[in-house]
C-alpha cells in the first residue's frame, strides 16, 4: 500500500517539522484548517474504508478523529463554516455530506440535484455561513444551498466565462462576502 502524508512546514525556516501518517490507503483530496486553527481537516479517499475526513489536532500534530460517511460516499472538496461548527464536502454524485466538526460525527447530507451533468468541482462558503455554493462543472450550474434548511434554494446556469479564463479556477474566489 501506498503511505499518505501531511507535511507539517515551519513557515519561518522553510523546513519540514514533521509528517502525519494517513491511515490506511487514504489519499488526500482537500485539506482546510478551522477558523480558530486548532483542527485541520483532510478529506480522502480510500478503496477499502469509508473514510471521508481525517481531523488532525494542529497543537499535537497527530490524528484527533476520522470520520466515516455512507458507504458510497467519495470526497474530494470540502469547506468550513465561519463559525467551525460543520464541515461540507462535495461527494460523488449530487449530495453534499456534512460532518459536524465538534463531535467529529457524520451528520446529514443534502441532496443538490436529481441527475448532474457532470462532477461538483468546486465548493465555497459565504462569509457568514448561511450560503453553501457548489459548482457542477458538468452543467456548468452553480447551486446555491442553505445551510440552516439544508435544502438547494435556487441555481443557475453558467452561460460564459470572461475571455482565457477557464472559469473553474475563477470559483474558489468568486463566493460572495
Amino acid at each position: 500500500l501506498p503511505i499518505y502524508l501531511v507535511y507539517v512546514v515551519n513557515v519561518a525556516s522553510g523546513a519540514i517539522a514533521t509528517t502525519i501518517n494517513l491511515p490506511g490507503d487514504a489519499s488526500p483530496t482537500d485539506i482546510k484548517a478551522t477558523p480558530d486553527g486548532r483542527s485541520v481537516y483532510v478529506a480522502v479517499q480510500s478503496a477499502t474504508t469509508n473514510l471521508g475526513l481525517v481531523a488532525i489536532d494542529v497543537l499535537t500534530n497527530t490524528i484527533s478523529a476520522t470520520i466515516q460517511f455512507p458507504a458510497t460516499t467519495a470526497i474530494s472538496r470540502i469547506v468550513i463554516d465561519p463559525h467551525g461548527r460543520f464541515i461540507y464536502g462535495t461527494s460523488n454524485g449530487p449530495n453534499i455530506v456534512i460532518a459536524d466538526a465538534i463531535t467529529n460525527k457524520y451528520v446529514s447530507q443534502i441532496k443538490v440535484a436529481p441527475g448532474m451533468a457532470g462532477t461538483m468541482s468546486r465548493l465555497a462558503i459565504g462569509a457568514d455561513g448561511h450560503f453553501l455554493y457548489s459548482l457542477d462543472q458538468g452543467g456548468p450550474i452553480v447551486y446555491v444551498i442553505d445551510t440552516v434548511s439544508r435544502a438547494v434554494s435556487s441555481q443557475m446556469q453558467v452561460i460564459s466565462f470572461p475571455p482565457n479564463q477557464p472559469g473553474w479556477n475563477l470559483f474558489d474566489v468568486v463566493a460572495p462576502q
